[in-house]
């Protein structure tokens, strides 16, 4: 199968969204979350590794694969699992045309904006609740350079730049993609957007959006979103239905 790929640069984008935030007056701090100061229903400041801390009248959770740790710091964790997708990113003497190719075994040709080319097999998740899983592997890379010069013989010529994983979260079953977007129960000013699988940088404006009408609206979900945030709302999809605030 062959598709057109619209895509943007990761980086890029992480940093363009930063400078436009930085020139609305929005100011970034850079840091380990190790904790939170709370009171009662509210949490008051986010505690760094340095011991410093980050006040705020409302925190948002948005920390992808390790939203059940970060969300363990207020309670139950979130349930969440976890994968490592293998890939390689190769380089070309000849840019490819903007098109990602699709084997019948999920293997995926990706030609990306800068020239490389990344290959990895979509949507083969093995999903665990551990970071110390799926790290990844020499046969992994061998059986994904060989796939992909079966499926393009021109990547034959090509040269290996890097082998990395991609970190993930995902629902637990039954649902596979089902994100999470709402107020963290239990609290009354954190909110978490989280599970997005591989979707991520993908849904992200959407995702902003709908967060930031949702916190304006005091928690209140907005007429538009209604429907779709009392499905995706965190206390509808914890084990036990809810979070237990620490006393």
């Amino acid at each position: 199968m062959v598709v057109p790929y619209l895509q943007v640069e990761p980086y890029r984008y992480t940093l363009g969204l930063a400078q436009a935030a930085d020139k609305r007056g929005a100011r970034i701090r850079q840091g380990e979350v190790v904790g939170f100061r709370r009171q009662r229903g509210r949490v008051t400041a986010a505690v760094l590794a340095t011991g410093g801390e980050v006040t705020a009248d409302v925190f948002i959770l948005a920390t992808g694969p390790w939203s059940g740790k970060s969300t363990s710091y207020l309670g139950d964790g979130m349930p969440i699992l976890i994968n490592r997708e293998q890939c390689v990113r190769m380089e070309v003497a000849k840019r490819l045309p903007p098109f990602g190719l699709t084997a019948a075994n999920g293997l995926t040709i990706v030609p990306k904006v800068g020239g490389d080319v990344i290959v990895g097999h979509a949507g083969r998740a093995d999903l665990q609740t551990s970071f110390e899983v799926n790290l990844t592997t020499e046969e992994a890379k061998m059986s994904l350079l060989a796939d992909a010069v079966d499926l393009l013989p021109i990547l034959g010529e090509a040269k290996l730049v890097e082998q990395r994983g991609d970190f993930e979260g995902w629902s637990p079953p039954p649902k596979r993609i089902q994100p999470v977007l709402g107020r963290l129960p239990g609290w009354d000013n954190v909110y978490i957007a989280a599970r997005f699988g591989t979707l991520g940088m993908m849904m992200s404006p959407g995702a902003g959006r709908v967060m930031a009408d949702l916190i304006m609206a005091g928690g209140r979900a907005p007429a538009r979103f209604k429907n779709m945030l009392e499905v995706l709302n965190p206390a509808n999809q914890w084990s036990d239905g809810h979070s237990k605030v620490p006393q």
